[in-house]
């Protein structure tokens, strides 16, 4: 989330990095998790 919006950062980006590290989130997971801290 800190990526997303302080650093301006689309999701699609913070996707393509994770990759880059070896771990494939889709970027339906991260949304799901923003939308998930954003309700609770």
């Amino acid at each position: 989330m800190y990526q997303k919006f302080a650093n301006a950062m689309p999701l699609y980006r913070q996707e393509q990095d994770w990759h880059q590290l070896g771990v494939d989130f889709t970027r339906a997971t991260l949304a799901n998790w923003i939308i998930y801290c954003a309700d609770n």
